[in-house]
């Protein structure tokens, strides 16, 4: 297939977004805002023989290709090509039997994005960048989900907004041994004992994610006990692209680290009955796009919780939409694992209140220095998904609060933890999806979702996820086997 290079290397150089590279692998040192001087110049400079370049898809896996350093050139300006039909697979690698695109879809070009240049210490001979999807004329490819992230971050500007995210990540890290999981250590939550034997991990993971460019800003142990393995590292707010491009290479870099190790860092929302649930509750706030100004921030509130009108409106859009969202952030049929039960720190309800870990958005005290830091807190996802998908749904829930002036009434400040979700519907509020067909469900009647992610990419994710739960459906479980196949 022919291509008009010239197109491609006009639409890359719009893409391009502003930023730093901090990079602190082996003796490079900042290159300061990137281009491809500057990039091409380091990369030369390095230990680099490989260059990779990926996106992510809707089962929010990286998917990724490489090319020796000899052509950076090329690589620079023209990425690599990708089957389109690359995202009719399941995240079980496995293709939907009538996808959208199919093997006679032809390709799309992955262009490197120079701004996500890394060359991090866990794998320091390989320069990564996350890519954007073009057609092969140069024109942007509406399935991508980069680009879906970056339309919606383009209207919340519109309105004169700059949207900041960030993320903590819960992850587990096990092996197998003699045919059962096996946690990395068992010590007791956030206790001084497993972070002292598992320091030595822990301090690889930072390295690896501070050379990934990615500030993190805290690090614990998370769940404990006899299962215990549950690590959190949670990352600073960043602005725009950068808070889902933080949450792919966090991912790449607790695997590969974990991996050299001989476990495996798994990002699933639980990977045992007795494991803790890892979730990746998302802190959100809008700034002034000219001033940089926290617009969530108004010590005047009414309702004693430091925020401002335009955020409880936000926040409004979010539990409108909570149900829907559950898609793209709770999108594995494994999440409802996390989810499905009451009392385990995750949403027992879709509802908000002040420094709440049991409803769906939480609102953090900041302290004194709230007025620079407001933000919002959506815990019912999990970090198992497309994190561009996630992102934009969740700035196009906020938004469609904002225009529709959705205010969220009052906070709820009681615990829900011990109550039935019979209880709870009781008192007029709304439980999640009890799996990932009913939150589909709500997610294809939401015209709001699929405004936000266009009608090709919104349709085929929908047809991907929908096999994943039929799949997932007709498997018959050990957990049948042995509580009915003697009495039955």
């Amino acid at each position: 297939m022919s291509c008009d290079n010239t197109s491609i290397e006009r639409r890359y150089k719009s893409l391009l977004l502003k930023g730093a590279c901090n990079l602190r692998s082996g003796n490079l040192l900042s290159i300061g805002k990137p281009n491809l001087e500057s990039v091409r110049s380091a990369i030369q400079d390095s230990k680099v023989n490989l260059l990779t370049v990926s996106y992510v898809d809707f089962g929010g896996i990286s998917r990724a290709k490489a090319r020796p350093v000899k052509y950076v050139e090329d690589f620079l300006r023209k990425g690599v090509k990708f089957a389109k039909a690359n995202f009719a697979l399941t995240s079980f690698d496995i293709a939907v039997p009538q996808p959208g695109f199919t093997v006679a879809s032809g390709e799309a070009q992955l262009i490197p994005d120079l701004s996500t240049f890394a060359i991090p210490k866990y794998a320091n001979n390989i320069a990564k960048f996350m890519g954007d999807l073009l057609n092969m004329d140069g024109t942007g490819w509406d399935v991508c989900p980069r680009g879906a992230f970056r339309k919606i971050v383009a209207e919340a500007e519109e309105l004169g907004y700059s949207f900041i995210g960030g993320a903590e990540m819960e992850f587990s890290v096990v092996r197998f041994e003699d045919g059962r999981l096996v946690p990395f250590e068992t010590g007791g939550i956030q206790s001084q004992y497993g972070f002292e034997i598992s320091q030595s991990l822990m301090q690889e993971f930072v390295d690896g994610l501070e050379t990934s460019n990615i500030h993190v800003t805290k690090a614990h142990i998370e769940g404990g006990g006899a299962v215990g393995g549950q690590f959190e590292i949670d990352m600073h707010h960043s602005q725009a692209l950068k808070c889902a491009d933080d949450v792919v290479a966090f991912r790449d870099a607790a695997k590969a680290v974990t991996r050299q190790h001989g476990y495996v860092a798994s990002f699933l929302a639980k990977v045992g009955d007795q494991f803790t649930g890892s979730g990746m509750h998302l802190h959100s706030s809008l700034a002034d796009k000219n001033t940089g100004r926290n617009l969530f921030a108004d010590k005047d509130d009414d309702r004693k919780l430091g925020l401002s009108q335009l955020a409880y409106y936000f926040i409004g859009g979010l539990l409108e939409h909570t149900r829907a969202l559950c898609a793209v952030l709770a999108p594995n049929v494994n999440s409802y694992r996390r989810l499905v039960y009451q009392g385990r720190w995750a949403a027992d309800a879709v509802a908000y209140g002040p420094n709440h870990r049991g409803l769906a958005v939480r609102v953090p005290e900041e302290g004194e220095s709230g007025v620079e830091t407001k933000n919002v807190e959506f815990r019912v996802p999990d970090p198992s998904g497309n994190p561009y998908l996630g992102f934009a749904c969740l700035l196009a829930a906020g938004l469609d609060g904002i225009r529709k002036k959705i205010d969220p009434g009052d906070p709820i400040t009681y615990d829900l933890g011990a109550l039935s979700t019979r209880d709870i519907k009781r008192k007029g509020l709304k439980t999640l999806p009890k799996g990932l067909s009913e939150a589909l469900d709500e997610f294809e009647a939401n015209h709001v979702m699929k405004d936000a992610l266009g009608a090709s990419l919104f349709e085929e994710y929908v047809n991907v996820k929908r096999q994943e739960w039929e799949m997932f459906n007709a498997h018959v479980t050990p957990w049948e086997i042995e509580r009915m196949l003697n009495v039955i």
